[in-house]
């Protein structure tokens, strides 16, 4: 993606939004402004007929005005905050997205943005701007991670099968390079350029986020729970819960209920 061609000849708005899985799917028959957004939550897949972005947790997203898709839905709920912007005339990109690690700075910067945005002082569109243009230094030095449509049509059969599949108990990562008809080496570091996580880490952060869902509902044991996303054992899924979260599913689940 050309960076350089993202100069803003007016910036719209800065919100944040929470949908339901109850909004969705959710048709645009053509954006009225560009978009760039970012995933706190959930999983928005944005489908534009000739590819599709999958919008999870810690992603960046452009979208070029005048875009058509449709938005369907992962989950329950999501959380995102969206810049909405004009370029100069003429000037446009790809749909397209970067996924960060979970210690990234960009949440922080839509935060303040939208924060500033709320307040409506003294010069806040010049200070959304500035903000913009940090994350787009951000996201260009994480651009080694992008990886072009061509490419992830590769892969795009495997993901789409992940989604489907990985809360089953027999699912196996290894299957996905086969789905893909590619050597696992070349699987892998295509899955990490557009997500920038492993296979097998990208099907864990997808079942916790679908584990934090169901302990806040009083439907499932946490027993139930480990079953139901594909853990071996309760056991498992408190070994892996505690490692990535700091606290065992119990805890999570008394800590919001409180």
């Amino acid at each position: 993606m050309n960076f350089d061609c993202l100069l803003i000849s007016s910036m719209l708005s800065v919100i944040c939004y929470k949908a339901e899985s109850e909004n969705y799917p959710m048709p645009n028959s053509g954006r009225e402004s560009c978009g760039l957004l970012y995933t706190y939550q959930g999983c928005e897949i944005y489908d534009f007929g000739d590819k599709k972005i999958y919008a999870s947790e810690n992603t960046l997203t452009f979208i070029p005005k005048g875009a058509k898709y449709k938005i369907y839905f992962e989950g329950e709920r999501s959380i995102v905050t969206v810049f909405n912007f004009l370029l100069p005339e003429r000037v446009t990109f790809e749909p397209t997205s970067f996924r960060f690690s979970e210690n990234n700075k960009l949440g922080s910067l839509f935060e303040e943005a939208e924060r500033i945005w709320k307040r409506r002082g003294v010069g806040y569109k010049q200070e959304a701007i500035s903000i913009f243009y940090r994350i787009l230094a951000l996201a260009e030095k994480n651009s080694e991670a992008y990886i072009s449509p061509s490419s992830y049509k590769i892969i795009e059969p495997s993901v789409k099968y992940l989604h489907e599949h990985y809360t089953e108990r027999d699912f196996k990562i290894e299957e996905l390079h086969g789905v893909a008809g590619i050597n696992p080496k070349h699987y892998r570091n295509l899955f990490i350029k557009k997500f920038g996580v492993s296979p097998k880490e990208y099907v864990t952060l997808l079942r916790l986020k679908m584990a934090e869902e169901l302990l806040l509902g009083e439907k499932y044991s946490i027993t139930q729970i480990a079953l139901l996303l594909g853990f071996c054992d309760v056991y498992h899924f408190s070994k892996v819960f505690k490692e990535k979260k700091g606290i065992s599913p119990s805890e999570y689940k008394n800590n919001k209920m409180k």
